[in-house]
């Protein structure tokens, strides 16, 4: 997991600036936050006014986004609060894909911070992976399938870290508002 490996990368914040345009986001204008994949294997966050999301100039590398959610620009010296909330974790979770060895540990630690707030529940354990479902949806077979997620084998200090870089990474002390829920077309291979 060299994305999530002992060297720290740095950690963008919220600019107040739209990625695509250049132009300053206003104060309660809502916009899309965005984390991209960059070339040197760590991630940074990226904004977007929800004009200029809609309008196509997304990430261009579209197989590096890795996940997106929407929040309003708060007024200046606002206090700083996380909005990695519970559905901004699930929605991150789900649209990280379970076969892309370069994202396990991203999705491993969404897994275990969901289990903490009991988002997810823990089911069991299938060889290295753990077993889980949706709090709310019933076991199988009258609920959908467990959830298998691999555990890469990360130690603690390395995913205590990750959470950290997770929670900073969706810091900007804007208000969270519901998640946006990838579109088909915006699905990643």
């Amino acid at each position: 997991m060299s994305r999530f490996g002992a060297s720290a990368y740095p950690i963008g914040k919220a600019h107040r600036v739209c990625s695509a345009t250049q132009r300053p986001l206003r104060l309660g204008e809502r916009f899309v936050a965005a984390l991209v994949e960059t070339d040197a294997g760590g991630v940074e966050r990226r904004d977007y006014s929800v004009e200029a999301w809609e309008a196509g100039p997304r990430p261009v590398e579209r197989q590096r986004l890795v996940g997106f959610w929407r929040s309003v620009v708060p007024p200046e010296g606002a206090s700083r609060r996380a909005v990695l909330d519970d559905q901004t974790m699930l929605d991150l979770f789900e649209q990280t894909p379970a076969d892309q060895p370069a994202r396990a540990g991203l999705r491993f630690v969404l897994a275990l911070m969901m289990v903490r707030r009991r988002v997810m529940l823990h089911e069991g354990v299938r060889g290295t992976s753990m077993l889980l479902r949706r709090a709310g949806d019933p076991r199988p077979p009258d609920g959908p399938p467990l959830i298998e997620v691999a555990d890469p084998g990360l130690d603690e200090s390395t995913i205590a870290q990750v959470i950290a870089e997770l929670e900073g990474l969706t810091a900007g002390g804007e208000a969270p508002e519901a998640p946006a829920a990838p579109a088909a077309s915006e699905a990643r291979a």
